[in-house]
């Protein structure tokens, strides 16, 4: 066959009314239409999902080979040469019937008023005394898709059926959006948005009185259906059924792409904000490279704190209050402080949040006006550092969207559904699609309910099953010899650090079957796998273990790179990958380049025309222990969002110790209130720059509102500061400014375009570096205990319980969950411990942590409790809340804890 031939097949062209247009195999006639411009009325129909033909509204009348049918385009997949009418008289009257039966159920007093062209969107219409539901009353007034279809296909004045009221109750009382299904058309789009989409099945179709309504699919309340309030079913409703609670009457004055900083996934967004410069409400944008229109709880409901800002002009301490002043006035007070301080006595910390801009004119200060390097981002997770001891780069090698085409899955470590949260929709994708998910973690999370095998290893030995597994393969003979050969280093010592991880040996100890480690070799080894990476619960060491062992396996495997393959870090703040490529970093100089080499120094020297300090700075953890141990006596921390311990009263009280302090914030806050100065600094509304997601996606968020007051990005404010010094080298006019300098240091930066990075980003790419095959070591039961003086406290969660009672409370008008704490423990634990099955017990950590529930055998696990609550628990606390909660969000932690029996008589 012709590459002609070849085309001729992939392209088909069909006529829709008189206009010849393009089409692709596969297409429905109603996705070809769109792609030509044309219009054709549809209310079930969504991008994204399978056809439906629920509402049929989309029907068109259809000739292939002299035969006429009429059919619902969404359904209807096209052929060569169709011929489609979309606009006769006699499809337009079938559109109006079919609208006259959905409109019985609707209120629609002004969906076919006379006057409809002629009132203005907010008017209340005084003539019409008859008509009680009026689209003013209703939330999405000026943003239903209903009324565009009505509007489109010209109802007449009258409807000869009449209105029935479905009087429904409105849902005001679960957490975020409320639910009024009287608006409901059971278009189903949010049933089906939860089931092919999210894989949630929260909402379902439920029958009342033979009609059929749309529901919660367990109970009465999102919190026990197993809803993950990410919003999925609001984006895609064409009423006003489900609406977002906040700003719920607000009207959109501008729409604008952003992307969200409460992760590391980076999802593209479109804020829409309303004429008094609010951000009302955030929708998943589909363009979006790293999140296909999707969002989670955090990005859809956690940014309504940029509102709420209460820091609006720079302060300086007098005595014990802080008083406005003036940029000049600032940026003077902090040059002279600073001259008062060695280099090695002056620490920068940035929150994650901060763009890449932020992160490299923050470093270029320190290392430039500060001569320190005593620079970090205010995040403990250091699992991109042990990445960079294998691949040469802290950074991982997977892309997310094509996370879904993944033969295997394997999750180690980490929570994804909820810390990571779009980047698991991808992975359920993968279970949907038929692949095999596997769980490694000793805690019951979302994943293990999606997954094949849910492996619960002893806590902390994750690296050791990893290490086995790649013994297994070599012993099996089924490593990717090609792969090594071409992209590996290091293969004799790695093979022979492998003797240690004996399979009988790590039964004995562990208790994992042989066989499993064998068929897992085998399963990895056979097809595309992808590692999704965390290290919760581990500490340094067991976590660099880990991330070797893992790079090891997947490189072994040829995992590293091809499509469907890779390996995915897991970890908390939204631009850590930033952090780290532009050098804001103790040991790493902008570009991965490394402070211990003279190279790489000698290079940046040249290029400042500097003389940068070598010597050793300090991380997030070092800086925290220098100021209590005095050593640490000034300190600027910038952005929102700062690490939860940086809270902490002890910590808080040795840094009301120092004797300079900077703080940069929009939101007054505990460690403002501490500060010599404070900095109003932008949120991510207010300012524009680039942040590095996961993947090493590189997107662009702009500017969505102009503020009435000089608020400063944190380059800005360092910029500035720098000059006031007398470095001339700071003088950026914009963001942009600032990236094109990274780009001329950075090599992975330098072919990407600024000007294109507002439309899905681009990724940097992996430059060509050999992996090492680092040697891997055998951790004992000594060595995972950590010195544990107790049990030892898992902590699951999941979005529901199917085979646990659950009660919903109301509390101040709101649902709250209510269900028996049911704790896990081993046979002989219990025995030790002289309790028994059924026993009502406490487990305690400490004074600020306590659990009651009843006691329950499992034969798994000695030497742990193991605890399962449910998400909505947690979600009621945030729904009402102005502050920025986003990064509150309670972890799955390991705890050493105390068992107490409770007597009740």
């Amino acid at each position: 066959m012709t590459t002609e031939e070849k085309r001729k097949i992939e392209t088909l062209t069909i006529k829709v009314d008189g206009k010849l247009i393009p089409a692709k195999p596969g297409q429905t006639v109603i996705q070809a239409a769109q792609d030509a411009g044309i219009y054709i009325p549809y209310l079930c129909y969504h991008p994204g999902m399978d056809p439906y033909g629920a509402c049929r509204m989309c029907v068109v009348e259809t000739e292939v080979n002299g035969r006429k049918m009429i059919q619902a385009s969404c359904t209807t997949p096209v052929s060569n040469e169709m011929i489609v009418s979309s606009d006769s008289t006699d499809i337009r009257d079938l559109r109006k019937g079919i609208m006259d039966l959905l409109m019985s159920e609707h209120p629609h007093g002004c969906l076919t008023c006379h006057r409809i062209e002629l009132c203005g969107p907010q008017d209340v219409c005084q003539r019409h005394v008859s008509v009680t539901d009026r689209c003013t009353t209703c939330p999405k007034n000026e943003r239903c898709e209903l009324k565009d279809t009505i509007r489109d296909t010209e109802m007449d004045l009258t409807t000869p059926l009449t209105y029935n009221r479905r009087q429904l109750p409105i849902h005001t009382d679960d957490p975020f959006y409320d639910r009024d299904y009287n608006l409901c058309i059971v278009c189903v789009r949010c049933v089906r948005v939860c089931d092919e989409i999210r894989f949630d099945n929260a909402i379902t179709l439920k029958s009342r009185s033979g009609v059929a309504i749309v529901g919660t699919s367990q109970g009465t309340s999102l919190l026990e259906s197993g809803c993950e309030f990410c919003g999925a079913c609001i984006d895609v409703c064409p009423t006003g059924a489900l609406v977002e609670r906040n700003y719920k009457w607000e009207k959109a004055a501008k729409k604008t792409k952003s992307i969200c900083s409460n992760c590391p996934v980076g999802c593209q967004l479109i804020m829409e904000s309303n004429e008094q410069e609010k951000s009302i409400r955030m929708i998943g944008d589909y363009s979006g490279q790293s999140n296909a229109g999707q969002t989670c709880f955090r990005g859809k409901f956690g940014n309504d704190y940029v509102n709420f800002r209460n820091i609006k002009d720079p302060k300086i301490k007098q005595g014990t209050s802080q008083n406005s002043s003036n940029w000049e006035e600032v940026n003077f007070l902090i040059s002279k402080k600073i001259s008062d301080f060695n280099p090695s006595e002056i620490a920068i910390l940035n929150s994650p949040r901060s763009t890449n801009e932020d992160y490299f004119v923050s470093q270029k200060f320190a290392r430039l006006v500060l001569k320190t390097n005593n620079v970090d981002s205010t995040n403990k997770d250091q699992i991109l550092n042990y990445f960079s001891k294998s691949l040469k780069y802290p950074g991982g090698t997977g892309t997310i969207l094509d996370l879904e085409n993944a033969d295997n899955v394997i999750i180690i470590s980490g929570n994804p559904t909820e810390q990571q949260n779009v980047l698991s929709v991808f992975a359920k994708k993968a279970a949907r699609n038929g692949s095999n998910i596997i769980v490694i973690d000793p805690r019951e999370t979302e994943m293990t309910r999606y997954s094949n095998k849910w492996i619960k290893n002893t806590p902390n030995s994750q690296s050791n099953l990893i290490s086995a597994i790649s013994k297994s393969v070599f012993d099996q003979r089924i490593e990717d010899q090609v792969f090594i050969k071409d992209h590996g280093e290091g293969l004799d010592d790695f093979k022979t650090s492998l003797w240690d991880f004996d399979l009988e040996k790590i039964k004995s100890e562990f208790g994992i079957d042989a066989n499993l480690v064998t068929e897992l070799a085998k399963t990895i080894s056979s097809g595309s796998t992808s590692f999704i990476l965390g290290v919760d619960g581990l500490n340094d060491f067991q976590s660099s273990e880990l991330v070797k062992s893992v790079i090891n396996l997947a490189t072994i495997t040829g995992n590293l790179f091809k499509k469907g393959s890779g390996v995915f870090p897991l970890y908390k703040g939204a631009n850590i990958q930033g952090s780290l490529d532009l050098g804001h970093s103790p040991n790493l100089l902008p570009g991965f380049r490394n402070l211990e080499n003279k190279k790489d120094v000698d290079f940046l020297n040249k290029y400042w025309d500097s003389d940068l300090s070598t010597e050793k700075g300090m991380n997030y953890e070092e800086i925290i222990q220098g100021i209590k141990d005095k050593k640490i006596k000034s300190l600027f921390v910038m952005n929102d969002a700062f690490a939860e311990d940086l809270m902490n009263k002890d910590v808080l009280d040795a840094i009301s110790q120092l004797e300079f302090l900077v703080v940069g914030t929009s939101k007054k806050n505990s460690l403002s209130d501490l500060a010599d100065v404070v900095i109003p600094i932008s949120n991510f509304t207010e300012r524009e720059g680039t942040m590095t997601n996961l993947e090493r996606r590189v997107q662009l968020s702009p500017k969505a509102h102009n503020s009435k007051k000089d608020y400063k990005s944190v380059w800005e404010f360092y910029s500035n500061l720098a000059q006031t010094i007398g470095f001339d080298d700071f003088n950026y006019e914009s963001a942009e400014a600032v990236f094109d300098e990274i780009k001329e240091i950075i090599k992975e930066y330098e072919k990407i375009d600024y000007k294109t990075l507002n439309d899905g980003g681009e990724k940097w790419e992996l430059l060509k570096k050999k992996v090492s095959l680092l040697p891997v070591k055998f951790l004992s039961k000594d060595q995972l205990n950590n010195d544990r003086n107790g049990l030892l406290f898992l902590h699951g969660r999941v979005l529901s319980q199917t085979n646990q009672e659950v009660e919903i409370i109301k509390g101040n008008q709101k649902n709250i969950i209510s269900k028996e704490n049911i704790i896990k423990m081993h046979p002989n634990d219990v025995k030790n411990l002289n309790l028994k099955e059924g026993d009502l017990i406490n487990i305690v950590n400490g004074s600020s942590f306590s659990i009651e529930g009843k006691l329950k055998l499992e034969q798994e696990l000695e030497g742990t409790i193991r605890y399962t609550s449910l998400f909505g628990e947690i979600m009621t606390n945030y729904s009402e809340s102005r502050e920025d909660w986003a990064p509150t969000i309670p972890d799955l932690e390991f705890k050493t804890v105390s068992v107490k029996k409770i007597n009740r008589s």
